[in-house]
């Protein structure tokens, strides 16, 4: 049997009026259901139109909300297939929403990031593999070497806290660490940040670098928490 009529009975029937949110669910679901992979091509516009009951309009609107979350790709003249999804990327284009769209200030940021990074640290301790762990080494070498330029500087901080998400053997983390990042890049344009500060966070980070190479889960998140807390207190 065809991977497009294969458990089509387990498929959910769509009502007109629930329309592109409810489609957007159905083809998800198809893709897991029908155990399309990366590369895989989905069956094409009039035929997911004829399965789901529903006008080929609302199935192309679905099928570019499912490409902007990186879901999907549609390739010229070929038609969509199943990309490899990487959660991370797909949510970190929510961070500029949460920055233009709600009322979320430079604190709200902070107590986020005190309460998630401590923990990612902890587990990253328990969790990194030897490439994470050359990772973090590269990222904080690219710190050091970049006091005195303060975008690099930025960059090379938002590689280190991002390595340590995604080691930290949690998706979940991972994901919410990627909105958190882009936000936070953002706000390090409102705290103070002068060479000094940033030798200092090398300091800080350096610590981290060292608990986490030990395996020493406790040290890990006392030494991310002293990092955050010193990067609040600098908060104009």
């Amino acid at each position: 049997m065809s991977k497009t009529g294969r458990n089509m009975a387990e498929l959910p029937v769509i009502k007109r009026s629930t329309l592109v949110e409810k489609i957007v669910s159905a083809i998800v679901e198809y893709i897991s259901v029908v155990g399309l992979k990366a590369g895989d091509k989905l069956p094409a516009e009039t035929e997911l139109s004829r399965m789901f009951g529903v006008s080929r309009l609302a199935i192309r609107e679905a099928l570019i909300r499912l490409r902007a979350l990186s879901v999907i790709d549609s390739r010229q003249g070929a038609g969509w297939f199943v990309r490899k999804f990487k959660p991370a990327n797909a949510f970190r284009q929510l961070s500029p929403i949460l920055k233009n769209f709600t009322d979320a200030d430079l604190n709200q940021i902070m107590v986020v990031r005190m309460i998630l990074e401590p923990a990612i640290s902890r587990l990253a301790a328990r969790n990194i593999s030897k490439t994470g762990l050359r990772k973090l080494r590269d990222s904080l070498d690219c710190m050091a070497d970049n006091i005195a330029d303060r975008e690099d500087f930025i960059e090379c901080d938002m590689e280190f806290h991002s390595t340590l998400a995604q080691e930290s053997g949690n998706k979940i983390l991972a994901v919410l660490s990627a909105i958190l990042t882009d936000l936070s890049r953002t706000a390090q344009q409102a705290y103070r940040n002068t060479a000094d500060d940033r030798q200092r966070s090398v300091k800080f980070h350096k610590s981290i670098y060292e608990a986490i190479k030990a395996g020493d889960e406790d040290w890990a998140e006392d030494a991310m928490g002293e990092h955050i807390q010193d990067v609040w207190d600098r908060v104009e």
